[in-house]
């Protein structure tokens, strides 16, 4: 009887994958197979906002980089508020299923989780774990509206929860105060340096999560601040996998295919990339062997992924919902949607140094978007567009305004956007969730008066907009609300 192993038992290679076979025994429990574990002996990393997307890649390349080093790092996962996440990875051991979705089905079975934490019920027990000398590094993949910073990129102290860590620091709400917590803890029992590593899509993220952390523990605790700056560094990175939400029937087909019982498998593609800015990168799994980047600067990496790949990912989103889709690869093959990217991705194009480099990376991207065998659903990357779009689309914008062009495809973009959030109640049933829902509500209602909307832009994206731009976006919008598509907006803008 065959039956699917941990990955790091396949003689030390980490590059084994499995197949489904028909005839695995049905009973087969992934729980069943684990190994022992020692925390003794083990480095620590704790990962912050555990969800699909680090199971899928964060949690994947430090298993394999494990066994290609002969290492032994476990990480302690940290769930902000999904209690049947905690339970179910408790339940089977903190091991579960990656299914590389493509063609022909593969998997991994990863146990390099040894401990899983619930923010809401755990925080002393994080803090500690934060504190411990075991731990070396610490992770992040909270999205970017959990830094709490404003359009400018400064930490936001008038959000609620950032007021509440500054004045309830035991028990934090925000990943700073949380961060800033642990780092205070830690200074007090000697545990020496660490390292934490943004993987969320941001520019400079590093930057500016350590911007974010020293202005808390500087309004908080001036000591606290210079240990920190001596003691903690913030490599810049970047993160690429695509991981679409399961749904039921997915975690059934699993089952089914690799016959074994595992109640919370992943699935994504293939597709995995990590840039890590090496010269911040202090004690650490070797990950470059499982497929990491180590460089001197990141920031053409950052270019690409948020300029390309998550700017036109949120467009297909917009454009996508718009038109009555469901997932993205129907938005990336539907004609008038394919035809309108390609006009963004060519003002995209003209904004960078090397437009050849930029031009080779979207032809892969494209091509990942329209794998059909990705059922990644529009909504889920639709949400928080306020946040999403200063970091996508902004520098595109100001980077052709700076070399006096317009930028006619991306106002269709914003009328689009805008135009989802107000239909998307009526159409879907359903709503996009977003940070600045009200400021959103207001910029709306004031295109469906044609009213000028450039105050509240600037307030809620940090982007002043000439007048061309204010009328091209209310004209796009006032288009989209007749009814007429998005072929006809596009002709309408003669691009």
């Amino acid at each position: 009887m065959r039956e699917i192993k941990n990955l790091t038992q396949q003689d030390g290679n980490p590059n084994v994958v499995y197949s489904p076979n028909p005839s695995l025994d049905r009973s087969a429990d992934i729980k069943s197979k684990s190994k022992s574990k020692s925390k003794s002996k083990s480095k620590r990393i704790v990962h912050i906002g555990l969800g699909a997307f680090a199971r899928a890649h964060i949690a994947v390349m430090t298993q394999r980089a494990n066994v290609l080093a002969g290492d032994v790092w476990h990480i302690t996962g940290v769930v902000p508020g999904n209690q049947r996440l905690s339970d179910l990875l408790k339940q089977q051991n903190y091991r579960y299923m990656v299914v590389n979705k493509e063609a022909a089905l593969s998997a991994e079975v990863i146990d390099v989780f040894d401990e899983v934490l619930l923010w809401k019920n755990d925080a002393g027990k994080i803090i500690q774990r934060l504190a411990q000398a075991q731990t070396k590094v610490v992770t992040l993949t909270v999205t970017e509206k959990a830094y709490c910073t404003d359009s400018a990129g400064e930490l936001n102290f008038d959000n609620p929860d950032i007021h509440h860590d500054l004045m309830e620091a035991a028990a934090p709400r925000s990943v700073i105060g949380l961060l800033v917590q642990g780092c205070k803890r830690r200074m007090e029992t000697g545990s020496g340096a660490m390292t934490i590593v943004s993987c969320d899509n941001m520019r400079s993220n590093g930057k500016m999560l350590e911007k974010a952390v020293l202005a808390f523990s500087r309004q908080q605790n001036e000591e606290v601040a210079h240990w920190i700056e001596s003691n903690v560094l913030f490599p810049c990175s970047v993160v690429d996998c695509i991981v679409p939400k399961m749904q039921p029937l997915d975690v059934k087909k699993v089952q089914e295919e690799f016959g074994i019982r595992d109640a919370i498998p992943v699935l994504c593609e293939p597709y995995r990339q990590w840039i890590i800015e090496a010269k911040k990168l202090g004690e650490s799994p070797q990950w470059e062997l499982s497929g990491a980047q180590l460089v001197d600067d990141v920031a053409i990496y950052e270019d690409l992924k948020l300029r390309i790949f998550n700017a036109t990912h949120s467009i297909l989103a917009y454009a996508g919902i718009v038109a009555g889709l469901t997932w993205v690869h129907e938005a990336a093959l539907h004609p008038p949607i394919r035809y309108f990217l390609h006009k963004v991705l060519a003002e995209i194009f003209a904004s960078f140094p090397d437009e050849e480099l930029a031009r080779r990376y979207a032809v892969t991207v494209l091509d990942r978007f329209a794998n059909p065998a990705m059922e990644h659903q529009l909504t889920q990357i639709a949400i928080d567009g306020s946040v999403k779009i200063r970091m996508r689309w902004l520098p595109t914008w100001k980077i052709r305004e700076e070399a006096g062009l317009q930028s006619p495809a991306f106002n269709i973009a914003l009328a689009l956007w805008f135009f989802c959030c107000a239909c998307i109640d009526k159409k879907q049933k359903m709503e996009l969730l977003d940070p600045a829902k009200s400021e959103i509500t207001k910029i709306v209602t004031l295109l469906n008066k044609g009213s000028d909307i450039s105050p509240e832009l600037q307030a809620l994206l940090g982007f002043s907009p000439n007048r061309k731009q204010v009328k091209e976006i209310v004209n796009g919008y006032e288009i989209l609300k007749h009814g007429r598509r998005l072929d006809s907006l596009v002709d309408a803008f003669c691009l």
